[in-house]
């Protein structure tokens, strides 16, 4: 089986896109990677620069070339690329963001292997201005830098960066076909992804997003992002198992959560604490472990 893949989502990043792809081309890995790259109908010759990289290193490159752009159209890019996945771990590099360390791929796969119920690993990662090259903020903000943390940290906010994270394949074969439906579309697949298991914090700097007047989410106005990550809250509270449900649903209005609620979540989260120190210790296989305890 391929072991990573890179998915590279780009549109119109045609002053950027080579330096995303040379950070990429940089890494130094012990396993084959492949770089998936789905370009929305870009305008500005991304496209161009995508086809010169892949004649280069033709077994490197799987690529994607809409002809109409699909994220106008109501679609979200994960759906469009997600049938492509093959590899045991996906990690992305959006087309306008870099990564500054040689040995980020392979420190976040080695990080996995030998955590098997980790399901989300990130790197941290600084914010910078595109034009002056200057820090903005480091990420993830300091609040949210535990090395391990659960699917349930997630309701209230957002905190991990789509550059800096590899996940499994195997947590989230398919997306549900609801999907499109939500407002925030990296933070209601990671959140998906991490209902079996838990959220790693890798200690290293790695990833660099660039902060431009063209980004998509931070150009919006923060009333529009906020009603963004409401939606997304709601829709992960539809799938998320009981009694984390009645968490998220809370969390999207932002509403007080009972001292019983409480109880039953921690109570839930240390039944998965048992579990991942059980894997850890005997590294059983994690299908043999999920009959065991109930959770696959």
């Amino acid at each position: 089986m391929l072991k990573v893949q890179v998915v590279v989502p780009t549109f119109n990043h045609a002053e950027f896109i080579a330096k995303t792809l040379d950070s990429i081309l940089m890494q130094r890995t012990t396993h084959r990677f492949e770089i998936l790259v789905h370009d929305d109908a870009s305008t500005d010759g991304t496209q161009d620069i995508i086809k010169e990289y892949a004649a280069r290193h033709r077994n490197k490159f799987k690529c994607i070339f809409q002809k109409e752009n699909q994220f106008q159209q109501g679609k979200r890019i994960a759906s469009l690329v997600w049938p492509h996945y093959k590899a045991k771990y996906i990690a992305y590099l959006d087309g306008d963001d870099l990564w500054t360390n040689p040995d980020k791929l392979q420190t976040q796969v080695d990080f996995m292997d030998a955590h098997p119920r980790c399901m989300i690993s990130q790197t941290y990662s600084e914010f910078f201005d595109s034009k002056t090259g200057e820090t903005i903020e480091k990420f993830p903000p300091p609040n949210r830098r535990d090395e391990c943390t659960f699917f349930e940290d997630l309701a209230p906010g957002n905190y991990l960066l789509s550059s800096a994270v590899m996940h499994r394949r195997s947590a989230l074969p398919k997306l549900p076909p609801d999907f499109n439906e939500n407002g925030f579309g990296d933070y209601a697949k990671f959140a998906l992804i991490a209902r079996t298991g838990w959220i790693g914090l890798i200690p290293i700097e790695a990833t660099r997003y660039r902060v431009h007047e063209n980004n998509m989410w931070f150009r919006k106005p923060f009333e529009e992002r906020l009603k963004k990550t409401q939606m997304v809250q709601k829709y992960v509270a539809k799938n998320a198992p009981r009694p984390f449900d009645e968490l998220w649903n809370l969390a999207s209005t932002n509403s007080h959560i009972p001292h019983a609620l409480r109880l039953a979540c921690g109570a839930e989260r240390m039944r998965r604490i048992e579990i991942d120190e059980a894997l850890d210790n005997v590294q059983i296989p994690l299908s043999q472990l999920g009959q065991k305890f109930g959770i696959l």
